[in-house]
């Protein structure tokens, strides 16, 4: 796994141009990316994310769509499980403008959530448990509105 991220390689990139470094070499060694990421960079090559882009599922703007649903629901305390995320990348899919109607054709792989989630790492994975029987039975309506009540005032 490379030791540098995307952020590395544009320092490096802008370090390079305003001369800040002697040569290609030190810049190298400075920020520790290999030659032929850094050079190929400098030659306006594309990022493997972005050659891969047509090859994605959804587009990127419909994958930070999906993100920032996924984040709603959650602030909201709804549960979005894998495979409603996989449901709802299908209706995106579905619903998508497509010129080429065998690409409609292709299930959604297992992998997909994976990778996904690999795109958005400020996606997190919790593993939710049911409410012990007895928290269940202690909480009534009269109980709830004393506690808030009270929260009411102390504020």
């Amino acid at each position: 796994m490379p030791s540098y991220i995307e952020e590395d390689i544009q320092s490096a990139i802008a370090d390079y141009r305003r001369s800040d470094y002697a040569s290609i070499s030190r810049t190298l060694a400075i920020f520790n990316i290999p030659p032929s990421t850094l050079l190929d960079r400098l030659r306006k090559a594309k990022t493997r994310k972005q050659s891969y882009k047509k090859q994605q599922l959804l587009s990127t703007i419909e994958e930070e769509e999906l993100v920032a649903w996924i984040t709603n629901a959650s602030k909201l305390g709804v549960l979005t499980p894998l495979p409603l995320i996989k449901n709802l990348a299908k209706e995106i899919r579905a619903n998508q403008f497509v010129t080429r109607l065998d690409s409609l054709d292709l299930p959604i792989s297992r992998r997909w959530i994976d990778r996904f989630r690999a795109r958005y790492p400020t996606l997190e994975t919790c593993f939710t448990r049911p409410i012990d029987a007895l928290y269940f039975k202690g909480l009534n309506y009269s109980i709830v509105k004393s506690y808030f009540n009270g929260l009411s005032e102390a504020i």
